[in-house]
């Protein structure tokens, strides 16, 4: 082999080294590349399934603080002002915060926040629910009786506006005196109009028959039969009390307790300092309804007639989908709504009543909740 032949030879072995070493370099580079982009995919995946896991911890949060609320803790927010709701950790490490601000008269949004450590994924998210304003709902009363079809007044029965600012019958003392100021500010008068009704509406009364200021409210639109965004149909499914056909309420004592247990324990407006004065329950009626006699107290929500006679007494809110009749000396103190209009006869009186229309909104259980605006619908406050 000649020197030229070597020389050759060991160019061709170096080209051919070098060719190689590039190779395994650039098999070495396209190794680290394919790894860094693997990696960063890991790490986006981990970071969109850490950012659904944390918005779920965020959602199931605020849905557990809206389904166990109590509208007493809240109701003396100020406008805009916020409280700590619950928090803590889940199994899976997600951490969660919450809290209530109030950013209406009935309106709260519940602000819930979930974290992901140490990854730093946060995610915010709210809902807004209605709670219920005993104080808001008396303001949207317009009158003792607010019915939506004819009104007929016979005999000596009376409609009563007159006294709305006034204890109810045996109730003066703690059961009204703390709710005094709150009358005096909506009643600066005292009184209030004794029925509303729609202009095209008739009714029919004896002179005296309708009392109040005025006597008779003409409206353009008449509120309907709900309690703000929840009407009668959410109510009877909310209420735990249910009622049908005729029936005849009283409260019901073991020894010393109010036992509310009992299903036509409807509390004791006639014993307000009584173990049952403070039960003020939400009673639904599923269809026409019928009080014979006894008494009750709180929320009646009706879906259907209802009719009051013999000397039944009901102290508070009721609610009819269909016509109310009230007979003999049956007696409502508090607020009336009616759909389908109204009969009273015999000595059958309506008298309103603030103390017993707030004591029925603010104590009765079934209404101290949440109710979420829109359905169904999650707010994202901020990522």
């Amino acid at each position: 082999m000649t020197a030229v032949s070597q020389s050759v030879g060991k160019r061709e072995s170096g080209v051919a080294l070098a060719i190689v070493i590039f190779v395994l370099l650039a098999l070495v580079g396209l190794g680290h590349t394919a790894l860094y982009v693997a990696s960063q995919e890991w790490l986006i995946a981990r970071a969109a399934a850490d950012r659904t896991g944390v918005r779920h911890a965020a959602e199931g949060a605020a849905a557990l603080l809206a389904a166990t609320w109590e509208t007493r803790r809240y109701r003396w927010l100020g406008q805009l002002e916020a409280v700590p709701g619950a928090s803590g950790r889940l199994e899976n490490g997600f951490r969660y915060e919450t809290w209530v601000r109030r950013v209406g008269r009935e309106l709260y949004l519940i602000e819930s926040t979930g974290f992901a450590e140490p990854a730093g994924v946060r995610v915010q998210v709210g809902r807004v629910v209605w709670a219920l304003d005993p104080v808001a709902r008396l303001a949207a009363l317009p009158a003792a009786l607010t019915s939506g079809g004819e009104v007929i007044i016979e005999d000596q029965a009376q409609v009563d506006g007159e006294r709305v600012a006034l204890p109810p019958p045996g109730w003066a003392g703690p059961p009204c005196d703390s709710l005094g100021a709150v009358s005096d500010s909506l009643y600066p008068t005292g009184r209030t109009a004794g029925l509303a009704v729609s202009a095209e509406t008739a009714v029919a009364a004896p002179p005296g028959g309708v009392q109040g200021a005025p006597s008779i409210l003409k409206l353009g639109d008449i509120p309907a039969v709900a309690l703000g965004p929840v009407d009668v149909e959410r109510l009877v499914a909310l209420a735990e009390r249910r009622a049908a056909g005729s029936t005849f309420p009283s409260a019901v004592v073991a020894g010393e307790t109010c036992d509310t247990r009992a299903p036509l324990n409807w509390g004791a407006p006639g014993d307000p300092l009584g173990p049952c004065g403070t039960y003020f329950p939400l009673v639904a009626g599923d269809g026409d309804l019928t009080l014979v006699g006894g008494e009750g107290q709180g929320v009646l929500v009706v879906d259907g007639d209802l009719e009051i006679r013999g000397d039944a007494r009901y102290a508070g809110i009721v609610l009819v989908r269909g016509r109310l009749v009230l007979g003999d000396s049956a007696f409502i103190t508090g607020f009336a709504l009616a759909d389908r209009g109204a009969t009273l006869g015999g000595n059958a009186r309506l008298e309103a009543s603030a103390c017993a229309a707030l004591q029925a909104l603010a104590r009765s259980e079934d209404l101290q909740r949440a109710f979420r605006i829109p359905e169904g619908n999650w707010i994202p406050l901020f990522f």
